[in-house]
Order: C-alpha cells, then structure tokens, then sequence
C-alpha cells in the first residue's frame, strides 16, 4: 500500500506481490462506488507470481477530494500511476466504469499495455439512475467496498502464466 502525487493529488494504491523479474505487472481500476480494496481477493490469488496494484481513483476509497464526471480523467491517472511505479508496460483491468478508463486508456496508450482485462464493462455504459445514487452511498459516507461482489474471477486466475 502506497501513495503517489500526481497532478497534485495524493492517489492512494494497494499492492499485492514483489517486484519479481518473471511475472507480469498487473494494474486494477475499480467501477463507480468502490476502491481498490474490491480486488483484493483477486490481488491475492495472483501475488505469488505477479505483482498486482489496484488505484483508489481520485475521489474514491483513500484518495481524497472528488470523482470526475468523464473516464479520461480517470485514464490519465492511471498511466501516471504506472509511471510513478516505474511500470513501462503493464496488464490493465477494470470492472464497470473501470473497465470503460481501461478501453480509453488502450485506445490512447497502447504501447503501455502487455494486456486488458475487461469485466462486466462496456464502450459506452448507461446505467440505471437509482443504481447511480446508491453506488455513490458508500463513497460519500466512508464506506469501503460495494455489496455487489459479482465480479468475482471464473476459472482459473492464474491464467496470466501462460
């Protein structure tokens, strides 16, 4: 766990895993309502072979001050973030709106990227006001992760070894 100044906000990461030389670097963004923490389980089961951060995006979990209203906010804080790692190339993946910065953020960086890992996201997201106003609860009162834990891995996650 750690924390970077990037445009001068304080960005908060999680971390799982060593800076091993065989492995791949692994980079999570959480979806609307949630933090970094929502990957843990998923960080965990990897950190023996890879080394594994999920960002708090801006406005979320332990970084501070508000969210944005667009992805490409979002997506600059993430390839900062790899940069201050020292992360030339990286696997990115994203659940929901963080699956949406992960599509923006391979669009325009595509020599960042060894891979993307897109989970129950889309190009473009429409979703249900009410489930807005309730992913937003937690965030606004302090609360960690969201109820919804539906996007737990299928099959094998350590599929990256291959």
């Amino acid at each position: 766990m750690g924390s970077v100044l990037i445009a001068g906000r304080s960005i908060y990461y999680h971390a799982a895993g060593e800076s091993a030389m065989s492995g791949h670097r692994v980079l999570y963004v959480h979806g609307t309502g949630c933090n970094g923490g929502v990957w843990a389980p998923h960080m965990a089961a990897l950190a023996d072979r890879h080394t594994c951060v999920a960002i708090d995006l801006p406005g979320h979990g332990k970084s501070p001050g508000t969210g944005f209203r667009g992805v490409a906010d979002y997506a600059y804080f993430v390839v900062e973030l790899a940069g201050a790692l020292g992360w030339d190339r990286f696997v990115l993946a994203g659940h929901s709106m963080g699956g949406a910065v992960a599509l923006l953020t391979a669009i325009h960086h595509p020599e960042r990227l060894e891979g993307l890992v897109l989970i129950d996201t889309g190009a473009r997201l429409r979703v249900d006001p009410r489930l807005l106003r309730e992913a937003r609860a937690p965030v606004r009162g302090g609360c960690g992760a969201a109820a919804d834990r539906g996007h737990r891995p299928v099959g094998d996650v350590r599929r990256l070894d291959r």
